[in-house]
């Protein structure tokens, strides 16, 4: 559905999902991926912030990169567990998620966020 709002037609956005199952499935191994994503709206001492969050992690797919950081900055800080709630609830999404590659590798599953006070 969101292929067909970005100008892919029906028949382009489903043959692009096959070829992204296609792609999964194939790989089993685990790469590197360098993780950026972006939070708005949660309390933090009584007070709204956002959140910038960047992680390099080992994982399969850049979805499972994504919810890889996700859940390892959530054991430093539990106010990000705000957006599993009811809505409107605050909101974490990722703006970037490349694969590095191995010659690059200094370190995996680190985790860092910024706090932004609104």
């Amino acid at each position: 559905m969101l292929l067909s709002k970005a100008g892919f037609g029906q028949k382009q956005a489903s043959a692009l999902q096959y070829v992204q199952i296609q792609y999964r499935s194939q790989r089993t191994d685990m790469s590197m991926w360098q993780v950026a994503a972006v939070g708005w709206g949660f309390m933090k001492d009584g007070v709204e912030h956002d959140c910038e969050l960047s992680g390099l992690v080992r994982a399969k797919n850049p979805g499972e990169a994504f919810s890889k950081v996700c859940n390892i900055a959530t054991k430093d800080h539990p106010e990000l567990l705000q957006a599993a709630g009811p809505f409107p609830r605050p909101v974490i999404n990722p703006d970037e998620i490349q694969e590095v590659p191995k010659t690059r590798l200094v370190g995996a599953d680190q985790v860092e966020l910024y706090w932004i006070r609104k």
